[in-house]
Order: C-alpha cells, then structure tokens, then sequence
C-alpha cells in the first residue's frame, strides 16, 4: 500500500512477532515509538540509518502507549541523539515511562516473584523524561505541512492515544483497534478488549467517525480506509458480544467478581479477574 511519501515505517521484529515504529518527516522528525529495549542496536538504529538519519536528527519520540514494545528504547535513543530528542506521550501513561517496573507490576498486573518479572522489566528499557504530557487534541505541526494530530484512545491502557495525519487521513494505531476475538482450539474466544470493555468501545465509535483512507498499525500491515472501517465495526461486534456474555453470567446469578470470572471464562480465555473489574 502506498504511503505519504513523508511517512516511513520501520519493521522491528520482537519474539514471534513485530512493530512497525512509523516516522513523520517535515522540517521536524517525529518517530512513533522505540520497541523493545533489546531490539534497540540491531533494528532501531539499523532502520535509521537505512533511511539516512541518525538519531541525532530526531526531534520528537512519540509513545502510543506505555508497554515495553513501545517505550523499550526510550532511554536509548535518547542517550544516543545527544539529549535532543523530546518524549511525549498521554499524561495517563507518563508515569509508566518514567518509571517502567511499574509497567510490569500495575499494568501487566505481573508479581515481583514471577520468573519474567524481571526479564519483562528490563524489555521495557530505563527510566526515560516525558518532556511532553499530551491531552486528546494535541497537533505536532512538522512543517513543510505535515502535521500529527494525538487522539485519546483509552482502553488498551489509560493513556493510550492514536495519531491522526489530517492531511492524508491516516491514521497511525498501537492497540486503539485490539482486534477481533479468535477461537481457541478448546472452542473459546480471544478477549481482545482491555481492561475496560466500555471505555473501550467509546474509543472504536470515534474512531469509526474519523475519515480514513490508510490504517497504519503497530503489529497489522497497513490497510486501507474500507477495510479499517469494517475491521473497527467487527471490534465493536466483538465487545457487543462480550458484554451481552457478562451481563448473562451476572443475570444467572454470578454476582460476585471470582464467581463472573468464572463463569465468563467458560466462554471467554480471560487472563486476570482484572478484565472483569470495570463491569462488576
């Protein structure tokens, strides 16, 4: 799919999977997000360079989100553009950049006594500066006119946000669309919608008012608006359906929050009673 000639992406693999890190370019550079801390030398700095920039050029690393795949290499680059770059991310995340073991312990909910605890930590990088807590509406204007509009999109986590590039109505997406539910091999659904399904569903009915014509995501490939479009309407069936599942459990008579969890896990794979807090 052809995209702004302003706009490159940087595919930088992590485990099994990857992220595209996505990089606006007027007078002002602007990279959404830095991956994991370990993929910093092999892929961040390879894919700069193959773009003929050097971190020293950066003038601004924007965060969709606060999880290691995002903020990992926020230190990192940091260190290496010299103390030029400026961080931004939501005001809600900022804490979480600025001190990431609290990334692992509150947002992922892992305890300190888990055998990743502290391998997920260090994926998530050193403590880095937010120079800039961004609120919904927040424009980045680039010059040369391009300019990045930073969107509220809670529900992947509190300050999870999307960037919106008016001009070409593209919008750039970490975890603000999580997905459709996949079946399990035991007949079960993926419950791809956060930790609060409603606040979640508010930001896939924004988002669906938006005119788009590219879809930029962190961990699909880029689409186009038609497809975007249909691909939010699903996720807004899938959170429907979940819902309608909870409220079936509760009216069964599963009141309390361990007896909903159960209950919902029968047909939902659930991770924590934490999916479950914003409903009981």
């Amino acid at each position: 799919m052809d995209l702004p000639e302003y706009l490159n992406l940087l595919r930088v693999p992590f485990g099994q999977r990857y992220i595209h890190l996505v990089l606006f370019r007027g007078e002002q550079s602007l990279l959404v997000d830095s991956g994991m801390s370990y993929s910093f030398e092999p892929h961040l700095l390879t894919g700069l360079a193959g773009l003929g920039l050097s971190p020293t050029q950066l003038d601004w690393l924007v965060n969709l989100h606060a999880h290691g795949d995002h903020i990992g290499g926020n230190a990192l680059l940091l260190e290496a553009s010299g103390g030029r770059l400026r961080i931004a991310c939501h005001r809600e995340d900022a804490p979480y950049i600025r001190e990431p073991v609290r990334v692992v312990r509150e947002l992922y909910g892992m305890p300190e006594d888990h055998p990743r605890f502290q391998s997920s930590v260090d994926s998530c990088g050193a403590p880095a500066p937010v120079h800039l807590e961004l609120v919904d509406g927040v424009v980045f204007n680039l010059g040369q006119g391009v300019s990045v509009e930073a969107l509220a999109a809670p529900g992947h986590s509190p300050g999870n946000i999307a960037l919106y590039d008016r001009a070409s109505k593209t919008l750039v997406q970490g975890e603000s669309i999580q997905g459709l539910p996949q079946q399990l091999d035991d007949g079960r659904l993926t419950a791809p919608f956060g930790l609060t399904p409603h606040t979640y569903r508010k930001t896939l009915e924004r988002l669906l008012t938006l005119p788009i014509d590219t879809l930029v995501s962190s961990h699909e490939e880029p689409m186009g608006g038609d497809q975007a479009r249909a691909l939010i309407r699903g996720c807004i069936q899938g959170v429907d359906a979940f819902l309608s599942a909870v409220q079936r459990a509760a009216q069964e008579g599963a009141t309390d929050p361990e007896a909903l969890y159960l209950a919902v896990s029968q047909r939902y794979r659930l991770y924590s009673p934490r999916q479950l807090a914003e409903l009981c």
